[in-house]
């Protein structure tokens, strides 16, 4: 099963918003960061975004895609949205999937066009320094 995701919403300074991200992000808790992305930028109109995931032990494909599609969403309201302090495993994720660069820097260099389509991400109004935790929904695999 995987470890919940906890997410913490926190002005940072002027025009600035910073998220925290602590445990793991993959395809059972990516929706929880499309929703506080999408309720920063529609809301709070931030400059700029900064995703904190220096406590985020775990990130898969869909991790890293959901940051990715945060970013393109964000850059298309004219919010800046780039992660800082990646460590270990999920680090090296970034760095094998090349989307390192791509994510700290939050200059939309893919070439893909930027467009407001999101995931039909849903808004769940976030006051500042919220928790969200966010449990698998469904059990994991037994192996073997």
């Amino acid at each position: 099963m995987t470890a919940p995701l906890s997410i913490v919403n926190e002005p940072d300074e002027a025009g600035s918003i910073r998220v925290y991200l602590d445990g793991e992000l993959d395809i059972s808790t990516c929706d929880a960061v499309d929703a506080v992305v999408a309720d920063a930028v529609s809301h709070g109109a931030p400059s700029q975004m900064v995703v904190d995931l220096r406590a985020l032990r775990f990130l898969d494909a869909a991790g890293v895609q959901a940051l990715l599609d945060g970013q393109r969403y964000a850059h298309a309201r004219g919010v800046r949205l780039c992660i800082d302090h990646p460590t270990g495993p999920v680090l090296r994720v970034l760095t094998i999937t090349g989307t390192l660069s791509a994510l700290c820097d939050a200059q939309a260099k893919s070439g893909r066009p930027v467009t407001g389509e999101w995931r039909g991400h849903r808004s769940a109004a976030m006051t500042p320094r919220q928790r969200v935790s966010v449990a698998a929904t469904t059990p994991g695999l037994p192996c073997g």
